[in-house]
């Protein structure tokens, strides 16, 4: 190709390019993104805070987005009763009173290169608190004008206040134990950490009282007759210091010193009476120490009474041979409880026997008796443990010693328990030497402390 035709050939493309470039100078933007002003975080939005007594700050954000560099002036404003209601599809949502709020200026300037702005709401929890309205106190907000376009999915931003009584309480409530036997200290020591529901910025003391009447509620509400711990035979800090810190704990400490004391069961009823800032949680406030002291685990008393016997039950019983449930309580070992064996046909395993003590009892031991000259009978099983007859744990099992080897051909069964608490016990049968539905139980004893 001579020169002539390469520079025919160069203004020839030169002159497509710059087509080309003005063709796409023309669309410029076409398919680019325009300016939207948006609230990032719509919708409704909970607020946790706190009634410490001062107010609280809340800050949100008004985005603009898009690809041009372009200046902005924007309005948000407070809906109306009406607008609310339109928006609120629960209608559990009420217009919060001016003046629980402050607003910083809602007239917003965006610059061209600016992405965001704020707006500082200060609300008054103690106001919030105070209002006598059954409904979510809110401050509804949307945004009401603006010189771009407006996203109508995120314009509306409905603040819902949750205010919280700031309490302090102790973080184990309800029935703490613990065991002294033979072998125990002399003093031993139980704690008790008290916690706040907040980041606490402060010194807050609370005292501690030991709470009889509380001890003679719970004594009352739950069947139980415990005596109060003897005054001399414990000490305690009264006043406990939760100091400020985010994970601020105080310790109440009590010493208690078997010394003086008698085998029995014991309470020692705890209860926040005061604290130098805020308030108690009802809920929590009272701890209950409850003390076992048994020196001599075999001297604990059989707690057997004679009108559990209208209060026992079986999974299965034979009528027509008077070996009903209540017989394995009557103090009688020439009678017998016995699963059904006939009419109809025989009861499966596991069978097992109810008995309501009428009280919660600690329970130390249950001793098993099965019918004399009949070791192939009850074999094995397992001791269950209720406080409300619904739920049901399984704390021991047991096992007759095999009648072809034990000489003695053992009728009474000692079963040990780890000292526990229950209103009923259940004694299950789980195997028989002869198989199902040959089993028998002619006395159960119950040993323990009131």
């Amino acid at each position: 190709m001579d020169g002539k035709m390469k520079a025919m050939v160069h203004r020839a493309i030169a002159v497509l390019l710059i087509a080309f470039s003005i063709s796409c100078e023309d669309k410029k933007g076409e398919h680019l993104t325009p300016n939207k002003i948006y609230f990032p975080n719509s919708g409704v939005i909970e607020i946790d805070m706190y009634d410490f007594g001062e107010d609280f700050s809340y800050r949100l954000g008004v985005y603009k987005s898009g690809v041009f560099d372009e200046a902005a002036s924007v309005f948000v404003r407070t809906m109306t009763s009406a607008e609310l209601a339109a928006y609120d599809e629960t209608g559990e949502l009420e217009l919060m009173p001016n003046d629980f709020y402050t607003m910083t200026d809602t007239r917003l300037e965006f610059g061209t290169k600016e992405r965001n702005k704020y707006i500082d709401v200060t609300f008054s929890p103690d106001k919030i608190v105070a209002s006598t309205s059954g409904e979510q106190l809110v401050l509804p907000l949307i945004i009401g004008d603006a010189n771009t376009e407006i996203n109508a999915d995120k314009k509306v931003l409905v603040l819902a206040p949750k205010v919280t009584s700031p309490v302090v309480y102790f973080e184990t409530s309800g029935l703490s134990n613990i065991l002294i036997e033979e072998n125990s200290p002399t003093v031993v020591e139980a704690s008790f950490p008290m916690l706040a529901n907040f980041d606490n910025k402060w010194d807050i003391k609370a005292t501690v009282i030991v709470d009889a009447e509380a001890l003679a509620d719970y004594n009352q509400e739950n069947g139980t007759n415990w005596n109060i711990l003897p005054s001399g035979s414990y000490q305690l800090n009264s006043e406990v210091t939760l100091s400020q810190g985010a994970n601020s704990k105080g310790i109440l400490n009590v010493s208690v010193n078997r010394s003086s004391l008698s085998a029995g069961i014991y309470i020692l009823p705890l209860t926040i009476q005061s604290v130098s800032r805020f308030g108690i949680d009802s809920e929590r406030s009272t701890a209950f120490l409850r003390v076992y002291y048994i020196p001599d685990i075999e001297a604990v008393p059989k707690l057997n009474r004679p009108e559990w016997s209208n209060f026992v039950t079986a999974s299965s019983q034979q009528d027509e041979q008077n070996n009903q449930a209540y017989r394995a309580l009557d103090g009688n070992f020439s009678t017998m409880w016995h699963p059904r064996y006939y009419n109809p046909a025989g009861a499966q395993f596991p069978q097992y026997l109810t008995i309501d003590m009428r009280q919660i009892y600690a329970v130390t031991k249950v001793d098993i008796h099965r019918r004399a000259g009949n070791f192939r009978d009850t074999k094995a099983g397992e001791i269950q443990i209720s406080i409300d007859n619904v739920t049901w744990t399984t704390v021991t099992t047991y096992r007759y010693p095999d009648p072809d080897t034990n000489a003695e051909h053992t009728t009474r069964l000692s079963i040990p328990l780890p000292l526990i608490n229950a209103r009923y016990v259940r004694v299950v049968i789980t195997e028989s030497h002869r198989g199902a539905p040959n089993a028998n139980l002619t006395e159960v004893e119950i040993f323990g402390l009131e």
